[in-house]
Formats: structure tokens, sequence, C-alpha cells
């Protein structure tokens, strides 16, 4: 049955709210292309921008997407405890990893946290770990990695 969303145009109010049904287009963007729909998100686009942002917000707040995010932050840092090759393609910052280990758990905590999070912190996660110029795997990255896992975890985002 083909679902109903409203996304909102401009700031909220009730003359800017649009009522349009989910297509399958959207439905497999959001799916198929989920790398520039989070960093929209985690840029802190509303997901309530366009219907795909707010399928992809939906899926990433889910309880199984945040455990799986959490599971890769620890296993990050695990990889950077030990003195063995990861298989992903990318190398791993193994010294700032360890050096953010902390941080990086208490983001692991709290992606896995009861409480309901903010999307944009959740996006902020997931692009630290698949963003090849993140601070994790890029030497020259543009912030550091206590940087990123701060904006992850901050007001916009994750429940302390």
């Amino acid at each position: 049955m083909p679902a109903t969303i409203l996304p909102v145009n401009g700031t909220f109010s009730p003359s800017g709210v649009v009522a349009r049904r989910v297509r399958l287009r959207d439905r497999l963007a959001a799916r198929l292309r989920p790398y520039e729909l989070d960093a929209q998100l985690a840029r802190g686009v509303p997901p309530d921008a366009s219907v795909r942002l707010v399928l992809r917000a939906h899926r990433l707040i889910s309880p199984s997407e945040r455990l799986s995010l959490a599971r890769g932050v620890r296993r990050v840092v695990r990889d950077a405890g030990v003195a063995r090759r990861r298989l992903s393609s990318v190398p791993l910052q193994e010294a700032a990893v360890r050096d953010a280990a902390v941080a990086l758990e208490d983001l692991a905590r709290r992606l896995t946290a009861p409480e309901p999070v903010g999307v944009a912190g959740v996006a902020a996660a997931r692009m630290l770990l698949v963003e090849p110029r993140s601070p994790l795997y890029a030497p020259r990255a543009p912030d550091t990695l206590d940087a990123v896992g701060a904006r992850a975890r901050g007001a916009r985002g994750l429940p302390a």
C-alpha cells in the first residue's frame, strides 16, 4: 500500500505542508543512493525537505541501523588496537583512532541508547564510517576525529 508523507516547504506553517504519495522511484533512490542523502542530513538539511530525505532519515534512526553503526564504530576502535591489516581498501589512521577511542566508544554507546536520536547526529556518525576523507581514514582530513565525533554526539544528534 503506498504511503503518504508530508514534506514541508521552507519553514513550518500550515501553508507549507504538502501531502505527497511516496513513489517507487523515491524509495529506490533512498535505498540505492544513501551517501548523498546522508551527507545532506549530516550537514543539517531538515529531513522533511524532500521525500527521499524523509525515507532515508526514517531508516537511519531505526534501531537496527543504529546498532549496525555502533558495531562499525566499535570495530574501527578494535582494529586500531591490534596489529593486523583491515580488509577495507582504505587504511585506518590507527594513532588517531587510538587517541579518540574513548570518544568513539561514547559515540557507539549513544547510538545504541534507547532514547530518541537526532537524524543529523546519526548521519554524521555514518559519514564518519563511510567517507574516505573522514579522519578515520585520511591523514590530512579537514576535521579532527574528536571534532567530527563531537558533532555527531552533540546537540544536533545523540542523547547524553
